[in-house]
């Protein structure tokens, strides 16, 4: 009996029915859909609409697939700017600020913006590019990079050491409400926590997802190294769990 069970992830350029017959016919066993990039509220009617058609080819090639929905947590990203190449020794300034001068690049959480400290280093996406703090401040932040690369727009920030769990934030965004809703909506087998830290944030994510009806399995994504320090009971209240990227950051 095969236990092992194929992931794909759907995305703009997997949405069509064809490229989703032949994901299916191929041997996909789970689709996997990530609301990262979801705006809160906009988009859902949409992914409902593809969720049904892959259930729908499922049903005539003969195969069963099960829907994973992938919620986005806790994921602290850039705002909108023009892409840039930045090189070894440029200068970027993190803001809070609405109104960007020369040189500066958005990220809107001053909170996480004012823990920052000198000699941190700063990953964007899955590695590239990389800064490192040089001057401190609760709404810009001074920083030269140390790895260059393409910086974008909507890129994902860590800062090497910082605990999320630091910030005193909610276990659940309102993004994360919005996608436990429209997983029990397209009755989805399996829900996943992004960016969780804890156990206790994870157990506050199960109880929030049965208390809407939720019946699926909750799975827990680890990305964050300071979730290392409680894996262990995270995984004890989990249905199960996995990596988030194939290749780590390291830490």
């Amino acid at each position: 009996m095969r236990k092992t069970k194929t992931i794909a992830t759907l995305g703009p350029e997997s949405w069509g029915r064809e490229v989703l017959r032949g994901m299916i016919a191929a041997g996909a066993d789970i689709l996997r859909i990530n609301l990262s990039y979801v705006s809160l509220g906009h988009g859902y009617d949409f992914l409902a609409e593809v969720v049904a058609e892959a259930r729908k080819i499922a049903h005539d090639l003969g195969r069963v697939v099960e829907i994973m929905i992938d919620l986005p947590g806790h994921k602290f990203r850039l705002g909108e700017f023009i892409d840039r190449k930045v090189k070894l020794g440029d200068s970027i300034e993190l803001t809070s600020k609405v109104i960007l001068q020369d040189g500066q690049v958005p990220f809107p959480y001053e909170d996480y913006l004012s823990l920052m400290r000198v000699g941190q280093e700063i990953i964007f996406g899955d590695g590239i590019p990389r800064l490192e703090v040089v001057e401190e401040g609760s709404k810009v932040v001074q920083c030269k990079v140390t790895l260059a690369g393409l910086l974008k727009s909507h890129y994902g920030l860590t800062a090497r050491g910082l605990k999320v769990a630091d910030l005193g934030l909610p276990s659940l965004t309102k993004a994360d409400h919005l996608g436990l809703k429209f997983a029990i909506r397209v009755k989805a087998e399996q829900v996943v926590m992004s960016y969780g830290t804890s156990a206790k944030q994870m157990d506050t994510f199960i109880k929030c997802y049965r208390g809407l009806g939720g019946f699926g399995k909750v799975l827990f994504k680890y990305e964050l190294a300071e979730a290392g320090n409680d894996l262990e009971a995270i995984v004890s209240v989990s249905d199960g769990g996995f990596v988030g990227q194939v290749k780590q950051p390291r830490w």
